[in-house]
């Protein structure tokens, strides 16, 4: 796998923008894809420990967008839910996007020992550096 090209993935406006991707399954599906989630925090990881940075325009706007449709989820008034998570599963899952967010711009990532969860990509070495 590749880390910088899993966040171009999911950057809209790159070229290599991939239907399918985490970003575009939560917007267009309205589903919290997991495999896909993994992949990115992943990057996020990886890109942490020494790889090269994509623009951090690129990872802020994902960040971004993913806290504009938790909020949209939980506005009654919104007509956007995330169809396979319940309200507590998104707040567990938001806390963890936001703290492995807030990581990779202190560049201080969090200890995934405080996850409930283990990404089960953790330890892959990546295939290529060049998205």
């Amino acid at each position: 796998m590749n880390p910088s090209r899993i966040i171009a993935e999911n950057t809209s406006q790159n070229p290599h923008w991939r239907q399918g991707a985490f970003l575009d399954t939560l917007h267009e599906s309205h589903r919290w894809d997991i495999d896909e989630y993994w992949k990115l925090e992943w990057s996020l990881y990886v890109i942490c420990d020494g790889l090269p940075r994509p623009p951090d325009g690129d990872v802020f706007r994902i960040f971004s967008y993913v806290m504009l449709l938790f909020s949209c989820h939980l506005d009654p008034n919104d007509g956007f839910v995330i169809s396979n998570i319940d309200d507590d599963g998104l707040t567990s899952v938001r806390d963890r996007f936001q703290l492995v967010f807030e990581g990779y711009f202190r560049n201080a990532m969090p200890d995934p020992a405080i996850f409930d969860e283990t990404n089960p990509l953790r330890g892959t070495e990546p295939t290529s550096t060049v998205a």
